[in-house]
């Protein structure tokens, strides 16, 4: 991260996420008119339209609706999940009500929002996303059987083979609930049946690397030991983004980043729900009723061409949009409703140097680009 963003690190010392915009966890700064340094936060809570534009203040409630990051993930990161719309605001109510102080260790909802979110990567970049098909699940658990596991796993076999009859959404409903009593059951496994099944999924790696996740299998038990992540590439799929691809994660799907650098887009929020491969609070009951049990193999995003210079990353998400401008000289008009809703803008540069001019040639309500 340190040669992407030009910062001086003689010591090397880690550098994981780089946070643009202004959630009051760590708001970026900005400079008023009079000189004076102010959190961005404060600056838009003061005069929201004037700085994030009367239609997004409307539309988000005065705030600026994004957060950006560049993020580095050098080693495995934690399995998580983000609340829906409706989650986020109850859960956030529950907890302020309950008293639980927003930065104590077994608080959820840091604030009342969800968390869509892109990731694009900028190296190769490796992760997990979603639950993989429910047959390709039940295979590779019966490569690792344990006694706990067998009538989760029975029920899963039954619910993904084809059905003789009936509709394709009752079929789709089934499966969802084999999918969730599983994951139910493999979460609340005692700790000599965790430990059981761990050793069968080393033991399976080491001596076939061919196994479903073999690599990461071994990698997360040295980073992990004991903890229930390690399983999960059997049960999530493994995906790897080359540059320039990138993957959208909607509410309630479970998901993990491996390795690599990339850049994230996502919602306003600081929601977390984490089901492993952490130190951090794991609230298993919080997760299981917010996560989606619909498996099925992860969209890779490409961009799409939307005028000579600029591609964009379609997403159903209405706060953001992440789109890539490539110049190869001279100065471009970036309109500022090129997309959707006149959002707010942040900028970064990956490779080269760029210019930019808040106003456009003639006056126009563009950014200039150069």
């Amino acid at each position: 991260m340190s040669d992407l963003l030009g910062y001086d690190n003689p010591e090397n010392e880690p550098m994981a996420e780089l946070w643009m915009g202004a959630h009051p966890k760590s708001p970026s700064a900005a400079v008023d008119g009079s000189g004076q340094e102010i959190l961005l936060n404060e600056l838009i809570s003061s005069s929201p339209n004037e700085t994030v534009g009367a239609e997004t203040a409307a539309g988000f409630g005065g705030r600026l609706p994004f957060l950006f990051k560049v993020l580095a993930a050098g080693s495995p990161l934690s399995i998580q999940a983000h609340p829906n719309l409706q989650q986020a605001r109850e859960g956030f109510a529950r907890e302020n009500a309950a008293g639980i102080e927003l930065d104590a260790f077994n608080r959820n909802y840091k604030d009342d929002n969800h968390k869509p979110e892109i990731i694009c990567a900028l190296t190769e970049y490796h992760a997990m996303r979603g639950f993989r098909p429910a047959a390709e699940i039940a295979v590779n658990f019966r490569k690792i059987m344990i006694p706990e596991l067998e009538a989760v796993v029975t029920v899963l076999e039954a619910s993904a083979a084809i059905p003789s009859g009936g509709s394709r959404d009752s079929a789709a409903v089934g499966v969802s609930a084999a999918l969730k009593a599983f994951f139910t059951e493999l979460m609340q496994l005692s700790a000599a049946a965790m430990t059981a099944l761990i050793g069968n999924a080393l033991e399976a790696s080491e001596r076939d690397s061919n196994f479903p996740g073999a690599r990461w299998i071994m990698r997360l038990s040295e980073l992990y030991p004991g903890d229930i992540g390690i399983v999960s590439p059997l049960y999530l799929n493994l995906v790897t983004l080359q540059p320039g691809e990138a993957m959208y994660l909607p509410a309630g799907v479970l998901h993990a980043y491996l390795e690599g650098l990339g850049m994230e887009l996502m919602a306003n929020s600081d929601n977390v729900l984490r089901g492993g491969l952490t130190p951090k609070h794991v609230d298993v009951p919080e997760l299981l009723s917010t996560l989606s049990f619909s498996p099925g193999k992860p969209e890779i995003l490409n961009p799409v061409k939307i005028s000579n210079y600029e591609s964009a990353y379609f997403t159903e998400a209405p706060e953001f949009y992440l789109s890539k401008v490539e110049l190869v000289g001279g100065t471009y008009e970036l309109p500022l409703d090129n997309y959707g809703p006149k959002l707010p803008s942040i900028f970064i540069c990956v490779e080269g140097e760029i210019g930019i001019n808040d106003r456009g040639q003639n006056g126009s309500e563009n950014i200039s680009i150069q």
